[in-house]
């Protein structure tokens, strides 16, 4: 009996654990999301400074000499013939400096020479004989005592006409070959490269043997380094009076120059847009030309003010503003009155106190 009770328990509970496999499975719910306490965000912020807000420009300068003569053939397709300095090499107003080919110059020029010597001892010895001449008239004239006699003998002037002829044509002969050479000059003026001033080659172009001339081209060129000084371009010449004090940086040097009036440079051709820049301090002495350095030039000031990175202002139509992070580390915005900008700041008129935060970004 024991035993029979046990199995109809079994197979109630067996029956009861498949009617509950029938049923419809329960739904999972999502986890809720864990919230956590709000940190603020991260800005780069910047600070309302007070002091002298000032607009600058900057310039780049070269050192040179502004006393420069660039040298070049007139002639075009003759052969060079010398050239006698290398770049480097320190000259002389007047030296000759480079040639091109002369030999048929200088046969025409000799034999022109020597015609003209010939020339010149003609007119001499016809001067001579003319003088000697007139002096015998004179002493036989004044022997002559009949009338009629003294009538009938020839006059100075008479003595004196073929002389005289003949030395207009000697004259004019001579006056023709000296043409002659001096368009000869010319020519061979025209073949010589000749140091205009003192200075030093700081160019000269590579030449062949077998190279041509061209009329025009750039040969070589002489540099005055006692005439160097600061050259400046720029199209705001009105920014730099004669006079103006100022200072180039090389580093972490100063040089001290003042602009110089380029009319008043002698032997100078001034160059369009160029400011000329002389130094005035002996720490010039060790600059060389090719150095270079850089000008800042004050445009305008506005003291003792409040100011800020121009990037943390924002504008809207008129209005301009800034954002700071407030209590909560949220950002906020305020509205600002803005005056004079210089350099990357701007002025603060109203709005913010010195070192109040903005956001920068």
């Amino acid at each position: 009996m024991k035993f029979c009770g046990l199995a109809i328990l079994l197979a109630i509970c067996s029956l009861s654990l498949a009617g509950c496999s029938l049923l419809p499975a329960e739904e999972t719910l999502p986890q809720a999301p864990v919230i956590n306490a709000y940190q603020g965000e991260d800005f780069t912020l910047c600070y309302v400074q007070r002091g002298d807000l000032v607009q600058t420009e900057s310039f780049n300068v070269s050192y040179s000499a502004v006393r420069v003569e660039k040298l070049s053939f007139p002639v075009s397709g003759i052969l060079f013939k010398d050239v006698y300095v290398r770049v480097g090499d320190t000259v002389q107003a007047g030296q000759l400096l480079a040639e091109l080919d002369q030999s048929n110059l200088s046969e025409q020029l000799r034999s022109l020479e020597d015609q003209a010597e010939q020339l010149r001892l003609s007119i001499q010895q016809t001067e001579t004989s003319r003088d000697l001449a007139l002096e015998e008239q004179r002493i036989r004239l004044s022997f002559i005592e009949d009338e009629e006699e003294l009538e009938n003998a020839a006059t100075l002037e008479d003595i004196e006409r073929p002389y005289a002829a003949s030395l207009t044509e000697l004259h004019d002969r001579l006056r023709i070959v000296n043409m002659q050479l001096d368009a000869l000059e010319e020519q061979r003026a025209q073949r010589r490269l000749v140091a205009g001033i003192d200075g030093t080659v700081s160019y000269l172009r590579s030449l062949k043997d077998t190279d041509l001339s061209v009329e025009g081209e750039h040969i070589l060129t002489i540099s005055d380094s006692s005439s160097s000084m600061f050259l400046l371009k720029t199209e705001e010449l009105e920014l730099f009076e004669p006079g103006m004090e100022l200072k180039v940086s090389m580093g972490q040097d100063e040089i001290p120059v003042a602009v110089v009036d380029p009319s008043t440079l002698e032997g100078v051709t001034p160059e369009e847009d160029t400011v000329y820049l002389l130094p005035t301090d002996a720490a010039a002495l060790a600059l060389e030309d090719g150095d270079r350095g850089t000008l800042s030039l004050e445009l305008a000031r506005q003291p003792d003010c409040l100011y800020i990175n121009a990037k943390a202002v924002k504008s809207m139509g008129n209005e301009h503003f800034v954002y700071y992070q407030d209590e909560n580390g949220l950002r906020s915005m305020k509205t600002v009155v803005t005056g004079f900008e210089a350099d990357g700041y701007v002025q603060i008129l109203e709005g913010l106190e010195q070192g109040e935060a903005v956001i920068l970004r």
